[in-house]
Parts: C-alpha cells; sequence; structure tokens
C-alpha cells in the first residue's frame, strides 16, 4: 500500500480490521469505498474476495480474488486464499495448482501444506495427500488439523489403530464444528467402567449418530450407569437400544465418574470389539409399521428412495442426487419408487421427467417432531431402500433393511475405498461414481442389479 494516497490506506486497513473483528457488514462498506478511490487496489479486491466467500457468495468472491493475483501475483497467502476458495466451488485440481503456487512462494506456508493434502484427498490421491499431511507436521508436529485429516484417510483404509487416535484431534482443529458440551465428568480413555457413571454425548450429524449408537450397549454390558445426550429429534427412536441407558435430551449440571463424546467410543472399544456388528440394533415401533404398511400397501416391489442431505452442511457437496437422476429405477418393470424423503429436496417430486412416478405418503408422514420413527417404520414396510450418503442410509443399516447407497466418487471415510459392501452395515450394498460428479454410472448399474433382484423375486 505504499505510495498511495493516506485516505486509502485508511479504508483498506480499517476493511481489514473491520473484517478481523467479524464485522463483515462494516469491512464490505470500507473496502467499496477504497475500490471507489483506486479500482484496482489489491488488497481491497482481495479481501473484498475472502469477504465474499465467508458470505458464501464463491463466485464473486472467486472473480475478486482472481482479479486480485493478476495484480499482484507474488504473495504466498493470496494464493491460499484462492485455492480455499476454489476447493469451495468443488475444484481440486485448480486447488492443487494455487497450494502448489502459494508453497513455491513460500514452502514454509504451512496452510497451504495442510489444503494441498485435502485436495489431493479430494481426487483419490490417498498417497500424496499422506504426503502433505506429512511435511506439514514436520514444520510443525502437533498440527491437529494435519494429523486429524491424516487420520480420515487412515480410517478409509481400514488402519483404524492409528485413524481413531487421529480422528479425535477434531476437537482441536482450526475450523472447529465440534465442540464438547459442559459436562462435568473425566474424560474416559478406557478406564473400567464397573459400577462407574459416563455420561456419552452425541456430536455431528444424525447419521454420525445413529451409526455409533452401536457402541453404547458395550459400556452397559461393562456394568457401567450409561446416559445418553442425543439431540431430542432421536430420543424416541433411540427408546428400543436398551431399556437399560438413560436418554437425555439436554445437557444437566449432574456429575458423571466419566464423559466420552460418542464417535470417541471406537478408539477405546476397537480393540475388544471391532464394527460390534449386532445388526440390527435399533427396530420400528410395531403400530406404526402396521399404519404405514396400510398405506404403502403389499404390491409390486417397493423401492423407498431418498436423495438429499441437508444443504446447509459442507458435507452434502456433491453427495445428494438430483431426484430426475433417480429415473432409470423407475423404468425396471414391477417397481414402485415411493419416497422416504423428509425435510429438504422435496419440491423435486414436483419436477420428474416424463414416465417417472414418485410415490408419497402423505404430509403426516414424518412431519412431527419424531419424524425418525415414521422413517423407520415405513423402512420396514418396502423391499429395498435407496438412498444417498445421508442420514436415512444409517437408519437403514442400524435397522437391518436392505439398503444400497449412492456414493460420490470421494466419499466419508466410513464408506471405505472401493468396497462395494459395509462392514458397519451387512444388509448394505454401496454404488460408487467412477468420476467425480457423474451420477449416471452409479445409477445405470443399481438399475440393473434392481432390475435382476425383482426378476428373481417374481
Amino acid at each position: 500500500m505504499y505510495g498511495q494516497p493516506s485516505r486509502l490506506i485508511e479504508l483498506v486497513q480499517r476493511g481489514m480490521a473491520s473484517q478481523q473483528a467479524g464485522m463483515i457488514d462494516a469491512a464490505e462498506a470500507l473496502y467499496r469505498q477504497a475500490l471507489a478511490i483506486d479500482a484496482n487496489q489489491f488488497e481491497a479486491l482481495h479481501f473484498l474476495g475472502v469477504l465474499q466467500a465467508q458470505r458464501g457468495n464463491l463466485v464473486e468472491a472467486e472473480r475478486l480474488v482472481s482479479r486480485s493475483l493478476t495484480l499482484n501475483a507474488q504473495r504466498a497467502e493470496a494464493h491460499l486464499n484462492y485455492a480455499r476458495i476454489l476447493r469451495d466451488l468443488q475444484r481440486p485440481e485448480a486447488t492443487i495448482e494455487s497450494c502448489n503456487t502459494a508453497l513455491r512462494l513460500n514452502p514454509s506456508l504451512i496452510a497451504a501444506s495442510l489444503l494441498l493434502g485435502n485436495a489431493l484427498r479430494d481426487i483419490a490421491h490417498y498417497d500424496a495427500a499422506l504426503a502433505s499431511y506429512d511435511r506439514a507436521t514436520a514444520m510443525w508436529p502437533n498440527y491437529h488439523d494435519a494429523i486429524y485429516n491424516r487420520g480420515l484417510i487412515q480410517l478409509a483404509r481400514g488402519e483404524f489403530v492409528q485413524g481413531w487416535a487421529c480422528f479425535d484431534r477434531r476437537f482441536e482443529i482450526s475450523e472447529q464444528t465440534v465442540r464438547r458440551p459442559p459436562l462435568h465428568g473425566r474424560i474416559w480413555a478406557a478406564e473400567p467402567l464397573s459400577d462407574k457413571s459416563i455420561v456419552v454425548h452425541a456430536e455431528q450429524g444424525y447419521g454420525d449418530t445413529i451409526m455409533m449408537l452401536r457402541y453404547l450397549p458395550l459400556l452397559q454390558r461393562a456394568r457401567a450407569q450409561v446416559t445418553f445426550f442425543v439431540a431430542p429429534e432421536l430420543v424416541r427412536l433411540l427408546r428400543t437400544l436398551s431399556p437399560l441407558i438413560e436418554l437425555a435430551a439436554r445437557v444437566d449440571a449432574r456429575t458423571f465418574d466419566y464423559q466420552c463424546a460418542l464417535m470417541s467410543l471406537p478408539r477405546w472399544l476397537w480393540a475388544s470389539s471391532g464394527f460390534a456388528t449386532a445388526v440390527p440394533y435399533l427396530s420400528a415401533e410395531t403400530e406404526l409399521v402396521a399404519c404405514w404398511r396400510a398405506r404403502i400397501g403389499d404390491h409390486g416391489f417397493k423401492v423407498g428412495i431418498c436423495w438429499q442431505g441437508s444443504p446447509n452442511s459442507k458435507a452434502d457437496r456433491g453427495r445428494s442426487i438430483p431426484l430426475a437422476q433417480l429415473a432409470p429405477l423407475a423404468q425396471v418393470p414391477g417397481v414402485r419408487l415411493i419416497s422416504l424423503q423428509t425435510h429438504h429436496g422435496l419440491d423435486q417430486l414436483q419436477h420428474l421427467p416424463p414416465g417417472m412416478i414418485v410415490e408419497t405418503l402423505g404430509e403426516d408422514y414424518a412431519a412431527g417432531p419424531d419424524s425418525f420413527v415414521d422413517a423407520a417404520a415405513a423402512m420396514h414396510c418396502v423391499d429395498l431402500v435407496v438412498t444417498t450418503d445421508t442420514a436415512p442410509a444409517h437408519l437403514a443399516g442400524a435397522l437391518g433393511c436392505p439398503c444400497w447407497v449412492l456414493l460420490m466418487q470421494v466419499p466419508d471415510w466410513r464408506w471405505f475405498i472401493e468396497r462395494d459392501d459395509s462392514p458397519w452395515y451387512p444388509h448394505t450394498r454401496l454404488f460408487r461414481q467412477a468420476e467425480r460428479g457423474n451420477w449416471e454410472t452409479p445409477v445405470h448399474k443399481l438399475a440393473d442389479e434392481l432390475r435382476r433382484l425383482v426378476a428373481a423375486k417374481t
């Protein structure tokens, strides 16, 4: 900013201070005032672009930051910011290029090594990703972000002992989305539990919770008094897990001997219990099953479908599928497609391609606060559940219902690498993208398998 008018410098500096303080609106106004004076002011352009990324305006963010780099391409941190935007835009190859540029300008820019590893993981270059994480931890041995992300690859490869330990760094990473609630008790690390009390708290999404519930009865069998704090929406569903486990929808002020995050349980129980595959470990309510069976009927081969996860979650990028792309399933003779979708994506039912019919279960399906119990009951009334990588995949798996899951090319770690089955859920089959963003191949493969399955049953 040297040699520029003092008023311009003042505006940019105030904008940067406001942005760092989280005053986004004020920062944007200041940057725009600066750009009204000089449309080519690097910092104003660049940090306005970063600000737009914070707002989720990724296309505008990319335009602004790209333009700033044409004015000054020698700042490593600027290339790193650009790489972050490109990754959010799901452009991993361009992300890798920008990270490499940042590292050429500043080889010690540790965050660029981390982001490079993540982008390499996005395109299934796992060995190269691990090497990038290793370069980061060579500079900073206790770099939580790199250790955590290394753990995701280790878990996906089935390297559980190392993977679970690295996965526990999720509470320490910079973009922390998981926090421990204010519980009173020592953090459990495999100490004996006989006659001890332990409180376990849910974390992350509904699917994560349903997946890891399997470990709670193991604590109870170790003669512990088990309390589980869980989202209110899941309490009624989870009552079928074990009558000896206390379910609580709100954290309270009690003191326990131990506390543990739900997804940390396998770290301490893996050696003795592995996948703890007593499936099913949840069940549906008998009266609700009868209710939805009467609604659905017995004719045809009934396929319950779910296609959309929460669009508000970063984890949903690339994993949901447009409903219309499931049209090949509707072309299988004898198949009835029945929507088990709740909340998000229901608007797509109004825009189906010609010849595609998707039945719905009425406005009272999953309409109340206990929507999961309706979904669980309905899954027992269909012959097969077909879903993307979202909570219904875990619900069907935990219920022991036949389920086929459509996966993006590089899915979450829990689905492993290249497998078409799931050791977590013995009744589940996996259909993976062969290339990023292309659902056509796995959908047609699934449709072909469905055609064979229906033919064998008729």
